[in-house]
């Protein structure tokens, strides 16, 4: 039987070129899995920390009974600021399911083509072992090669053959969905990012509209009478007529009302700002917790 010595040579070069592109495909994804996984990780804890800054100004708000202007104010404040961090929360929910899980899977089909490449390349080390025999027993027989020989060579070839034309196919396949998913999910990530900034960015400036809505003047009026009234000195004062210090009420230019709404403490519960959500962790190999990410002086509250 003649066969082709530079067949060899090609079937070792195609599993070396499925080998690498497997091989980097694996690396990189992984990489990219890994610190998304941080990022998504991160941008729980920044939601949380959100949460509870809101929860906190608006506790202030509510004990807060002199400086009327700036109460309403910091109502409205905490409620926006609460908005923005549902989106981040929403933003959070998306790039996990998105973006994160369709590139998480590549780790398992990176371990199923790297077995689908051992089996051809174990195919091609038999075929590999059948040509050597073969080649001594020509030597020694050149004349009449037993047939034994070349069956098993012409059945390790034929075994060769197709691994060889299932790698292709496989590695062509895997090529074509890397590349269909990279696209998908690149596009979907920033599609994600975009809608969450543009609507974080409008209520931030409605948080920004409250805030210039403090009127410092007249909550100063109204603890300066508080603080006289308290010190017994208003009434001493308006009886002298020495003091403009005599003004009662809650201050000119108040106003209970912002951008056409009117917002009370009890319109404003506070389980708004309690709630518990659970911190995504896809890997795409394990859950192992990063080293940047245990590091955070600021996650655990006294």
């Amino acid at each position: 039987m003649s066969y082709n010595r530079n067949a060899v040579p090609d079937r070792e070069g195609q599993v070396k070129f499925a080998q690498t592109r497997v091989t980097t495909v694996e690396k990189f994804y992984g990489f990219i899995c890994d610190t998304l996984g941080s990022v998504i990780r991160k941008s729980a804890r920044l939601r949380d920390k959100g949460d509870m800054f809101a929860y906190h100004v608006k506790e202030y708000a509510d004990a807060e009974q002199l400086n009327n202007t700036t109460k309403i104010s910091l109502l409205h404040f905490a409620e926006n600021f609460s908005a923005v961090q549902d989106f981040r929360d929403t933003e959070i929910q998306r790039l996990e399911a998105r973006v994160l899980k369709p590139l998480v899977k590549y780790g398992e089909l990176c371990k199923n083509m790297k077995s689908n490449i051992r089996g051809n390349l174990t195919a091609w080390e038999r075929e590999k072992k059948q040509i050597r025999q073969l080649e001594k027993v020509q030597v020694k027989q050149p004349a009449n090669s037993p047939q034994v020989a070349q069956s098993d060579l012409e059945k390790a070839s034929k075994e060769t053959s197709i691994y060889g034309e299932q790698l292709i196919s496989d590695i062509d396949l895997f090529e074509r969905s890397k590349l269909a998913d990279l696209k998908s999910v690149l596009r979907e990530f920033v599609q994600i990012e975009m809608l969450f900034h543009s609507k974080s960015l409008e209520y931030l400036s409605k948080c920004y509209e409250a805030v210039q809505h403090i009127d410092s003047e007249a909550d100063m009026d109204q603890f300066r009478n508080a603080l006289l009234e308290a010190s017994g000195l208003a009434r001493s004062f308006t009886q002298t007529g020495s003091s403009s210090y005599t003004t009662t009420g809650t201050g000119t230019g108040y106003s209970s009302t912002l951008g056409g709404g009117t917002l009370s403490s009890s319109s404003f519960p506070s389980s708004q700002f309690s709630r518990q959500r659970a911190r995504p962790r896809s890997m795409m190999y394990d859950d192992a917790y990063d080293e940047e990410d245990s590091y955070d002086d600021d996650d655990t509250d006294s």
